[in-house]
C-alpha cells in the first residue's frame, strides 16, 4: 500500500523466494503451517497505522463502559458461563476491512472483534521469514515501543505470570489438527510451556493436572486458552474429566468468557467512524433496502462460518433463534494489494493488543495479522489455489 515499496518488493518476487519463505515459517518452530501464506508483507502507510491505533482506542473506550457491560451481560449462555472471570480481557484483537473513502483514501472499518489470542507466534515467524529473505532494513511488525525481544518479554509476562513453564499449560482441543496448530508450536518452544488436549486432563477435587512426557502428574496454576467454546459444543464431553465450566483452582491466560463476550455479540453496541452499523436479526423488521446492504452472520462462529453475503427473506425465515444473529453493514472491500502479474487483492488488517502486566485494564499495541483475498469472505481457508491471497503480517515503517 506504499506503492514505492509495493513496486520494489514485486520486483524482486519469484517463485523461488516464495518457497524459501515458507520454509524459514516452517523451520522458526519446526512445523508447518496448516493455512496458506500470503507471499508478500502489506506495507502499511502511516496514516493507516495512525487510524488503525485510533480506531481501536476508541472501540476500548466504549468496551470499557459499565453500559456496555450491563449490554453484554447476557451474552453467554449459563450452560458456558465459567467460573472466576478478571475484570478485563488479557487479550484484544481487531479486525478491520481496508477500504476507500468517497475521496478515495484508505480507510479501515470494523468487521469482527475477540476478546481471544490469536497467533502472536505465528507473526514472530512470518516476521523473521520475511526478512531472512528480502531487504527490509526500515520496517517492522511490530508497533511503535517494541521489538523483537520487549515483543517476546510482554507474552512471557502476560501468559506465564508468575509461574514455572512447566505448570503453564496451552489448553486447546486436538490442538494439532487444528489450522493454528504453528502458533501452539511457537508458543511451546518461545515459551516452554506443553500443549494439553482438554480431553487428557485429570482432576482431583479443584485441581488441575497434565502428564508430561515422562507420564509424571504435573498440577497445573494456569491455563493459555485457546479452546474455542463453539467448537467443543458439537463434541459430546461427559466423559471428559473436565469441563471449562468447572470451578478449578487455576488462573487464566485469557479467560474463556471474554470469547463470547467480546465478539460479534458486541458489534450492535459500539459506535463510531470506523464500525459499520449492526443489529441483531431479532431488531429487524422487514426494511428490505437494509437487507440488501447487509450481511448476515451468526453470532457465537468463527473463521468465517455461517455468514451470508447476500441475505434473503427466505433464508431469514428458516432461521428460528434471530437473536443468535445479526445484520451488519455491508463493507467495499479496496482491491489494493497488486501482485507481480496486477491482480488485485483485499485485504483486513488485524490489529493485536495485550494487557499492559503492570497496569490492569490498559492495553499494549503488539503486531497485527493480514489476511488478503479476492471476493467474498476473506479468511485463509477460501481460494485456496489461488495466489496473492492467505494469512501474513504486516510491516509499517520504523
Amino acid at each position: 500500500m506504499i506503492p514505492k515499496y509495493r513496486q520494489a518488493f514485486n520486483r524482486q518476487y519469484s517463485n523461488e523466494r516464495y518457497a524459501r519463505y515458507q520454509q524459514a515459517v516452517q523451520d522458526a518452530f519446526d512445523y508447518p503451517p496448516h493455512f496458506r501464506l500470503l507471499e508478500t508483507p502489506v506495507f502499511l502507510p502511516k496514516d493507516l497505522v495512525q487510524q488503525l491505533k485510533s480506531a481501536s482506542i476508541s472501540i476500548i473506550e466504549q468496551l470499557k463502559k459499565s453500559s456496555f457491560r450491563s449490554q453484554t451481560h447476557h451474552a453467554i449462555p449459563d450452560h458456558q458461563l465459567v467460573p472466576n472471570e478478571d475484570e478485563h480481557p488479557l487479550f484484544l484483537q481487531f479486525d478491520f476491512a481496508i477500504t476507500r473513502s468517497s475521496n478515495g483514501q484508505l480507510r479501515p472499518q470494523l468487521i469482527e472483534l475477540q476478546g481471544f489470542p490469536a497467533l502472536f507466534f505465528f507473526q514472530l515467524a512470518a516476521s523473521d521469514g520475511f526478512r531472512s529473505v528480502y531487504d527490509f532494513d526500515g520496517f517492522t511488525g511490530y508497533y511503535g515501543g517494541f521489538d523483537r525481544q520487549a515483543y517476546i518479554q510482554a507474552l512471557q509476562e502476560n501468559i506465564l505470570g508468575n509461574h514455572h513453564p512447566e505448570q503453564v499449560i496451552l489448553l486447546e482441543f486436538d490442538p494439532w489438527h487444528q489450522k493454528t496448530a504453528i502458533d501452539f508450536a511457537g508458543a511451546r518452544q518461545v515459551l516452554k510451556i506443553p500443549v494439553v488436549d482438554i480431553r487428557h486432563l485429570h482432576r482431583v477435587g479443584r485441581q488441575l493436572f497434565y502428564r508430561n512426557q515422562h507420564h509424571q502428574s504435573i498440577p497445573i496454576r494456569r491455563i493459555f486458552n485457546r479452546v474455542i467454546l463453539d467448537e467443543i459444543a458439537h463434541h459430546p464431553h461427559q466423559y471428559w474429566a473436565f469441563d471449562l465450566t468447572q470451578d478449578v483452582d487455576v488462573e487464566w491466560a485469557g479467560h474463556p468468557n471474554w470469547f463470547l463476550k467480546y465478539s460479534k455479540f458486541a458489534l450492535p453496541f459500539i459506535e463510531g467512524d470506523f464500525v459499520p452499523k449492526s443489529m441483531f436479526l431479532d431488531q429487524w423488521h422487514g426494511d428490505k433496502a437494509l437487507l440488501s446492504r447487509s450481511v448476515l452472520k451468526p453470532i457465537f462462529s468463527f473463521s468465517g462460518q455461517g455468514v451470508t453475503i447476500q441475505p434473503t427473506q427466505k433464508i431469514i425465515d428458516k432461521i428460528q433463534n434471530k437473536q443468535q444473529y445479526i445484520l451488519q453493514e455491508k463493507i467495499d472491500y479496496a482491491p489494493i494489494l497488486p501482485s507481480p502479474g496486477q491482480q488485485l487483492s483485499q485485504v483486513e488488517v488485524r490489529v493485536m493488543l495485550i494487557q499492559n502486566p503492570h497496569k490492569t485494564g490498559e492495553y499494549l499495541f503488539m503486531t497485527n495479522l493480514v489476511r488478503a483475498g479476492k471476493g467474498g469472505i476473506i479468511g485463509t481457508q477460501y481460494q485456496q489455489n489461488d495466489q496473492w491471497i492467505g494469512g501474513g503480517i504486516a510491516l509499517m515503517e520504523s
